[in-house]
């Protein structure tokens, strides 16, 4: 895969990009890692390799969803349940973004 900052630099998902770089990126192991929480990744889908999505036991309203069909070109390779401060239940599942 292209090495996403260029991939962001030169695509059309220029503003989605401005926000992933607005926030605190963490690189470790030659990796990087992006909290998301408010913009659209279905731009970026072919160029994320592994996701790590968070469920609540509750359903909230809100201004943004993920946009990504997990179903569609993703495999479920971990998921995980633990308690939290706020939620007695929250879920921690990663996916691997299928090859075809």
């Amino acid at each position: 895969r292209e090495d996403l900052q260029e991939f962001l630099a030169e695509s059309s998902a220029a503003r989605e990009a401005e926000a992933i770089e607005g926030t605190d990126a963490v690189v470790k192991s030659g990796e990087s890692f992006y909290f998301v929480e408010d913009i659209s990744l279905k731009p970026l889908e072919d160029n994320i390799e592994t996701l790590v999505v968070y469920w609540w036991n509750r359903i909230y309203p809100a201004d943004t969803y993920l946009d990504i069909d997990l179903a569609e070109n993703w495999t479920a390779v971990e998921s995980r349940d633990f308690g939290g401060n706020s939620h007695e239940k929250i879920t921690r599942k990663v996916y691997r973004h299928r090859e075809d």
